[in-house]
């Protein structure tokens, strides 16, 4: 058998769960992983099995479990995948298990990988078929932006769909709006238009927005993007300046556009 690698790979093997879960521990485990060889990091990982559902509710652990994702070829740990399939959604919005779903999404394996880790794909569509109780959760919103970066054009599309729903709604909510403005960035130019002609139906319409702390970054959002969008945001804001104006959001908004009511 091969020498191992570092005295810390040495010495957290077999303790590597127990270890985990410490406060102190987890970093002499993460440290291991980053000395140890693909084939040592694998067996490190293994001692993880089984307590996937565990692991990402633990302050500690899934720093453990994050690294895990981030050195190891999708087939050496899906089985992290297959543990959370079932719970994928509740994971998604978990303070700390949010983290583990959001690499997950970051290192998905390529279409020629996914015969050797199933699970793995299986997780990303259970998380997107969830897209509607994420977008507007405190930690839920946090994964549906790692989907919109690192998922495919289909995920995007039903981002987009799920922010037409309410778009103006979405904009004002102080979770919803990251993943608004996200979308008017990031999907396809039909959507984004979409999007942003819900978000400027009327003059009128602007004024909550203009109003509220979370929809005054989705008013810079459009105000910042290319094409008729820009101009139009503006020209609503100058026609309902003085209505917006008397939100101290509203008035730092259009003091930083160089709008005057």
């Amino acid at each position: 058998a091969a020498a191992i690698s570092s005295a810390t790979v040495g010495a957290v093997a077999g303790h590597v769960a127990q270890l985990s879960f410490e406060a102190v521990g987890c970093r002499t485990v993460q440290l291991a992983l980053q000395e140890a060889r693909v084939d040592e990091a694998a067996k490190l990982a293994a001692e993880l099995r089984g307590r996937v559902r565990e692991i990402v509710e633990s302050p500690h652990a899934n720093h453990v479990l994050q690294l895990v994702v981030n050195l190891l070829p999708a087939e050496l740990r899906d089985f992290i995948s297959e543990e959370l399939l079932g719970v994928g959604a509740a994971v998604a919005r978990h303070r700390y298990g949010c983290r583990v779903v959001c690499r997950l999404l970051e290192h998905q394996p390529t279409a020629s990988a996914h015969r050797a880790a199933p699970a793995a794909r299986a997780l990303v569509e259970e998380v997107a078929a969830a897209l509607p109780r994420l977008v507007r959760h405190e930690f839920g919103r946090h994964v549906a932006s790692t989907l919109i970066e690192h998922g495919s054009d289909e995920h995007r599309g039903q981002v987009a769909r799920i922010v037409l729903e309410n778009a103006v709604g979405n904009a004002m909510n102080r979770h919803g709006s990251y993943i608004v403005e996200q979308a008017l960035q990031s999907c396809a130019e039909d959507d984004r238009a979409a999007i942003a002609r819900d978000l400027l139906a009327s003059p009128a319409g602007l004024v909550p927005l203009g109003r509220n702390q979370a929809g005054c970054h989705v008013i810079r959002a459009m105000a910042r993007s290319a094409g008729g969008s820009r101009d139009e945001v503006l020209a609503h804001l100058r026609m309902r300046a003085t209505e917006i104006a008397v939100s101290k959001y509203g008035a730092g908004l259009l003091r930083e556009l160089g709008i005057h009511p």
